[in-house]
């Protein structure tokens, strides 16, 4: 309650938590001056989108990530050109939320040679929905092994299980804590585990559909 006090909006997309908490600062500091909001539920409950298979190719193989990420994709750049000369024409790469301009301009981006298409996430009313509309088949989520990803945020991982998308990721990063390997994701360490991993992805259309 104490940093809630300090807030200058709090949203929720549940009225009676809202309520509560609208209750509760009011007892706790009848003095802040702290708007509350309600939002609807910003993952839609049904999004309309064309009709695909498992077999519909190209293969679309996202990295949902952000600027805060960007040297994270350094663990595929060795990856992504076997995987697009093992498969040419079968695959499309394609980047969420990054728009592939690096903080540092000196440090050119990791993966620029390749054919990447990068798509803004917009605002947060439409970020769920656009990100969807990717119709992603595989999702790839690196994380170097540094002492802070190992408390990141695990939001991309909830995302693509939201939207049934299956996942490779960073075994020694919080996705390691939270994915259950070969049952809610595949985790790979080295680049030869990342390229074997998402060989067998792109080669079985029943294992993206396990």
């Amino acid at each position: 309650l104490r940093n809630m006090a300090q807030m200058d909006m709090i949203t929720s997309s549940n009225g009676m938590i809202l309520d509560f908490y609208t209750e509760a600062l009011i007892a706790y500091h009848p003095d802040a001056q702290v708007l509350f909001e309600y939002l609807p539920n910003l993952v839609p409950l049904s999004i309309e989108l064309p009709e695909t298979t498992p077999d519909t190719l190209p293969i679309r193989i996202g990295m949902p990530t952000d600027a805060w990420h960007e040297k994270d994709l350094l663990l595929l750049k060795e990856v992504l050109p076997s995987i697009l000369s093992l498969f040419p024409r079968k695959v499309e790469l394609h980047v969420f939320g990054w728009n592939g301009n690096t903080a540092n301009k000196e440090e050119p981006n990791p993966l620029e040679a390749l054919p990447i298409t990068y798509h803004k996430e917009g605002s947060f009313m439409q970020y769920f929905e656009r990100l969807a509309a990717l119709q992603l088949d595989i999702a790839l989520l690196p994380m170097r092994a540094i002492h802070y990803n190992h408390f990141a945020s695990f939001k991309r991982y909830t995302e693509m299980a939201l939207l049934n998308v299956p996942v490779i990721a960073s075994k020694r990063s919080v996705f390691g804590k939270i994915i259950k390997d070969q049952q809610t994701g595949l985790l790979a360490e080295h680049p030869t585990q990342w390229k074997e991993q998402l060989e067998i992805l792109i080669n079985s259309p029943s294992e993206r559909e396990r």
